[in-house]
């Protein structure tokens, strides 16, 4: 007579199941343990810098909250021609005159020889006349629009009829980061999708005032200032061009952010923030001869434009101010052999 299994087949069944999850949970614990590590101390926050309405002045803030989609209100609005073209400095130097100030529930624009125009900081679908589908470089995205108030207010300011302001809608889809595939270059270069609003292309710039003050010693055409590259956060205690190498960071106590790309910069860096015009100057052209891919390493040919700060991602969400600490985080090497400042 055969002997009969004293553990019936649900007991191994049920084994394997807990030993499993024990696996998983260990694994995760590690991971968040990991990823809550404080590292080496890099850099403080110097500045807080937020923009609404795409293109605009920015806003200077004391604190801000981080959200999957960047800074909140960032990049909120943006303004479209009557072909759904999406509108900013590059072309209307204008912009960089229209003061923003977020009031509440509400941000207020300023204009010179203009009454001030309020916008509201939360639009769903349901709120505006009509959505609209557009794409902001190959990224596409959906706006609500705003009002025709506000599209008057902004003709007259720009001298640009037929343009209309839309508002990402609280209930629709984020935009994702497209493939950067010509930054495969970098090491560790973190293609993991980030969502946004009407950003470029990632969340969050990062530059730092040493960067900056390095920059304004080499260049001595003219004088820049932070405003002409548009940073969401401004560094210091730092040495030059260092935030181009970190792979992850920890800003105060709770956000984290891992490095994407470095900002590829365009002809919107020659615009005047206090004209409002273009410079007769070309610091574009500066950082394409002296910062771009070529200028630090042949591997980089495809990255043709001149580099000036960089780009990240969120990985964990909260509340940052003037004055936190930033860590490096030590679980990813960092991208400083292509990114040297020589």
């Amino acid at each position: 007579m055969a002997k009969e299994n004293i553990f019936p087949f649900e007991v191994y069944i049920a084994f394997f199941l807990s030993a499993f999850i024990c696996f998983i949970y260990h694994k995760f614990s590690t991971y968040k343990q990991h990823l809550d590590v404080k590292g080496e101390i890099v850099a403080y926050i110097k500045e807080i810098r937020t923009h609404p309405v795409k293109s605009c002045k920015p806003a200077q803030l004391q604190k801000i909250e981080v959200t999957n989609l960047g800074f909140k209100h960032d990049r909120q609005f943006v303004l479209l021609n009557q072909y759904g073209t999406f509108l900013t400095s590059r072309k209307y130097p204008k912009f960089v005159l229209i003061e923003q100030e977020i009031l509440g529930n509400e941000i207020s624009l300023r204009a010179e020889g203009m009454p001030d125009l309020r916008l509201p900081l939360k639009m769903t679908k349901k709120d505006g006349d009509h959505v609209a589908d557009f794409a902001i470089w190959t990224i596409k995205g959906q706006g609500v629009h705003v009002s025709q108030e506000a599209d008057d207010w902004f003709a007259q300011v720009l001298n640009l009829e037929g343009c209309k302001l839309y508002c990402f809608p609280t209930d629709g889809p984020p935009r994702r980061t497209r493939d950067k595939g010509q930054y495969e270059v970098f090491e560790n270069y973190d293609n993991t999708p980030n969502t946004m609003m009407y950003t470029d292309g990632s969340p969050v710039l990062i530059l730092s005032q040493p960067s900056l003050v390095d920059l304004n010693d080499k260049y001595t055409e003219e004088d820049l200032s932070m405003d002409r590259f548009r940073p969401n956060i401004v560094l210091e205690g730092c040495k030059p061009y260092e935030e181009d190498t970190w792979g992850r960071i920890q800003i105060g106590d709770d956000v984290i952010m891992e490095g994407v790309y470095p900002s590829e910069r365009c002809v919107a860096i020659n615009v005047v923030p206090d004209k409002g015009a273009m410079s007769d100057k070309s610091i574009l052209k500066y950082l394409n001869e002296n910062r771009s891919g070529p200028a630090f390493t042949p591997h980089a040919h495809k990255l043709k434009g001149g580099l000036f700060g960089f780009n990240y991602g969120v990985r964990k969400t909260g509340f940052i101010k003037i004055g936190d600490p930033v860590y490096k985080l030590k679980e990813l090497q960092t991208r400083s052999k292509f990114m040297k400042n020589d």
